[in-house]
Formats: C-alpha cells, structure tokens, sequence
C-alpha cells in the first residue's frame, strides 16, 4: 500500500505519519517544495505550513501540494487536519476536493486517546465543547463553532452529510444505504462520529469496502485505522539510537498549558539548562531582539560547552507580548510568527555552531522554522516516544536524530523521555 498524505503544519504531519510506521511502512515527511522527480517511500506526508494561511492563500497551497502527487501511483489520499479544528479546513478540503473530484471525503477529526471526540455532530476536547476550549482563544486561528456540519460548511460553502454514532452501530449495510442516499443528494462531504475508538475503526471498516472513491480526512486519530482496512497488519518497530552522550538541544514554541507542565518538569532534570526567550523584547524591535538573540546564544554556548541539554523556550506572557505587539503594529498572527522565526534562527545558530545531532522540538511553527534554516529536506519517522510524538531522521546538510511533538500532546514526562531515546535510551 502507498498512501500520501497532505498535513496543514509540521508536528500534524510528523504525528500523522508516527502511526503508520508501527504497520512497517517507510514514512517520509517531505520539507518544502520538491524538484519534480518520484516522491520517497510507501508513504509521503506533505507538509503546507497552511493553518494560519488566509483561506485563499490555504487553497491555493494545498492544490500545489496535490499536484506533486497527482501523477504518483498512491492507493490512499489523507488530508491531515488539526484534531481541534484550527486553520482552514473547510478550504483545505475543498483544494483536495477540486483536484482529485472523489465520490467523498470522509471526515472524522477526533482523537480519542488525546481526549478528542465528536458525539452527535459536536467536536469535544477532554469533555468541553470545542468552543470552549483553548482553541477557541488561539492567537492564530481561533476556533468558535463547536458544530462540525455548520463549522465545515461555513469554511467550504458546501453541503455537509452526517454520521452518527447511531449510523455506524447499525453496521454495513445500514451505512451501505446511507452513503447511497448522501451520493443521491450530491453531499459529497460527510462528517463521522467517534465517541470511541470502536467507531473510529467502524467509519474505515464500513466505507473502505463501498464501490466509492473516497478521500480520508481526519486528524492522527483516524489515519492509524486505514492501513489495516487496506490489508496491512501491525509490526514490531522499537528501533534504538546509537548510544551518545552528546547533549540535546529541546526547542519549545509553544505556550499551551500541557506543553509548560511538560516544560517544567524536564527543567528540574539534572544536566539540563533552560533558557527562557523574552518574547516581549523580540518583538520590540530590531535592537532590541537582536541583544535579546545575542543574550540567548551566550547562555546556550556556555551550557552547551559543557555537555548539558538546552531548553530554549518562549516566555509565555502572552497579554504583555500581545500588548507590546500593538504598539509595534503587529497582529496575533505576525507576533506569533516573530517567535517562531527567533526561536528557529537561534536554534539553527546553536546546531550548526555546536554540530549538534538530536533535537526535540514543539510547535508546528517553531519546527518549520528550524528545519527551514538549517535546509532539511526530509523527515525519516522511524518510531515514537509516545503515542503520536515521532522520533525521525532528518536529512540535509548533516544527518539529525529529532523527536517533534504538537504543543497539547504527550504525558508530563515526555521531554525526558525524549532526551533518554535521542541518546541512545530505551523506555
């Protein structure tokens, strides 16, 4: 089975494809626009960095993204969105939609194991409505509408079927029946349930085996179900690093509550040094950011010429750094952007400067940009830490073990269990 894969942002993509190497497919996330010639591996993840794009400029990007792997000879298509909804899902769709006209595009967004689910028609995070959530205050693209058919349709201008839990518990030839009902009215785009894992696989098991063309939509929750309705069966895939007591550089872009308590406890591990990124003086201008840069790459030389793992972080002040970036003219999203952009220039300056060889990294954005500086052109997933929290090879200038994770995933011990297997450890 080949199957690609179109993600909206960096550690959506590396987590996506986490759950197809434990069915022994080789797993590539390509990085940046490829020189036409046939895409690497069983299974291609495309990264668009296109959730805080503007919904024309999100459409525009996926369709290129679809035209690399038009003409390539893949059974299964995945249009990889966020599990709580952010960016532009609904034009997204539309773009994979346009380019390929299936019969359906399945949708199914929930993650049940990170506490995602979607009960009759509302999408819930650790049992809150979605716009309830913290999502609903992201700086970047905030999510407000907890219905997924209004939210969707809203976004796509399109109609919206829906299946309920009730749908997939009647069985094959109930969703048989309606699947035939939806292509008779012309919906094209359906919206599943999944209170539990059971309906997760229950979607894929009953609609892979219709005479339809379909496009799986959803985030990693639902693509760990596809390959075993396609014929493949789960693999042993424990793979150890080479030992090394080489020190590791940990990256942390975001500021999501989960992603601070897991801050702060690999910040009491001994042999690790935090550096704490004061983002209102990086958006307070030019002189200001680069004494701020300046004052981050002495603290990092220093611990790292000693052998002991960086924590580089953002300081998460988030109503001062919001306040400071109105006075600067800049929007949530340009603010945002300037973290990021410092976070990946020092921590590219630290890599190149120190030859470090494993990283862990946090934050769609701040991902991107580090592997943006340091011309890294593929991904190499080859296990995970946790569920959804992939350890990979990048390739590029010099050959890099990293671990990335999206800012809400992962246990409270994940950045130390990070550190154990980049070193060579096992859990």
């Amino acid at each position: 089975m080949r199957i690609a894969v179109i993600a909206d942002d960096l550690t959506g993509a590396s987590d996506c494809g986490g759950q197809l190497v434990h069915y022994g497919l080789q797993v590539s996330v390509v990085l940046g626009r490829r020189e036409p010639h046939p895409l690497p591996n069983e299974a291609v993840i495309l990264n668009t960095d296109s959730r805080s794009l503007s919904g024309e400029e999100a459409y525009r990007t996926v369709q290129e993204a679809c035209r690399q792997i038009r003409n390539e000879p893949f059974d299964v298509l995945y249009n990889k969105m966020d599990s709580t909804m952010r960016g532009n899902v609904g034009q997204e769709i539309n773009a994979v939609y346009d380019m390929f006209a299936p019969d359906f595009v399945i949708i199914a967004p929930a993650y049940i194991e990170n506490g995602r689910q979607v009960i009759d028609g509302i999408h819930y995070v650790n049992g809150i409505k979605l716009h309830e959530t913290e999502a609903a205050h992201d700086p970047k693209t905030p999510v407000k509408e907890s219905r997924l058919v209004k939210l969707i349709g809203d976004q796509a201008q399109r109609k919206v079927g829906h299946l309920s839990r009730a749908d997939l518990e009647q069985g094959a030839e109930h969703i048989a029946a309606r699947m035939a009902a939806f292509k008779e009215q012309q919906i094209a785009y359906i919206v599943a349930d999944s209170e539990t894992e059971d309906h997760m696989e229950a979607i894929v098991k009953l609609i892979a085996p219709l005479p339809y063309s379909v496009i799986w939509a959803g985030s990693s929750g639902l693509i760990r179900h596809l390959p075993q309705a396609y014929g493949l069966s789960r693999v042993h895939t424990e793979e150890a690093l080479p030992r090394t007591e080489k020190p590791v550089l940990l990256v942390v872009g975001s500021v999501s509550p989960a992603g601070r308590r897991q801050l702060e406890r690999v910040l009491q591990v001994t042999g690790v040094t935090g550096i704490e990124m004061d983002a209102v003086q990086v958006i307070s201008g030019e002189a200001a950011m680069e004494t701020e840069m300046e004052r981050l790459r002495r603290l990092a030389d220093d611990a790292l010429s000693q052998n002991r793992h960086v924590v580089l972080f953002s300081s998460d002040k988030v109503e001062e750094t919001r306040k400071a970036g109105q006075r600067f003219g800049y929007n949530a999203v340009e603010i945002s952007n300037r973290i990021s952009k410092a976070l990946g220039k020092c921590a590219a300056e630290l890599v190149r400067r120190h030859s470090l060889q494993h990283l862990f990294l946090t934050g769609g954005d701040t991902a991107h940009q580090v592997f943006q500086r340091l011309n890294l052109h593929e991904f190499r997933l080859l296990s995970e830490v946790e569920n959804g929290i992939p350890l990979g090879k990048l390739s590029g200038e010099q050959d890099i073990f990293a671990v990335t994770k999206a800012g809400n995933f992962g246990s409270e011990a994940v950045m130390e269990k990070a550190v154990l297997k980049l070193q060579g450890g096992s859990l």
